[in-house]
């Protein structure tokens, strides 16, 4: 093997190398993105999430708040009547 084919040989193996380290540095760097991406929307989903429902719990409380303590409070003295239960049970299916 003359010394000309040899660098050739070697070139063309540096070349191979590069475009490999390349494409897996690039793989790296995307697969890092990704995971880096999905906590950061985690994150602010989960804080959205959380304000939404505090805010509309507390909506709905102040809204219904007297009617909510009068059932519950006749419930709790055994005043219970058909009109009371089915409050009780509105209230639970609106919170769900």
């Amino acid at each position: 093997m003359d010394f000309q084919t040899w660098v050739n040989l070697t070139l063309q193996a540096i070349t191979i190398a590069l475009a490999l380290s390349g494409v897996i540095g690039y793989l790296a760097i995307r697969n890092k993105a990704k995971k880096q991406a999905s906590k950061i929307a985690t994150e602010i989903s989960t804080k959205i999430a959380k304000e939404t429902a505090e805010r509309v719990t507390n909506e709905y409380i102040q809204k219904n708040l007297f009617e909510i303590l009068e059932c519950y409070k006749s419930f709790s003295l055994g005043e219970t009547n058909d009109f009371n239960s089915k409050k009780l049970k509105e209230n639970k299916n609106e919170i769900k």
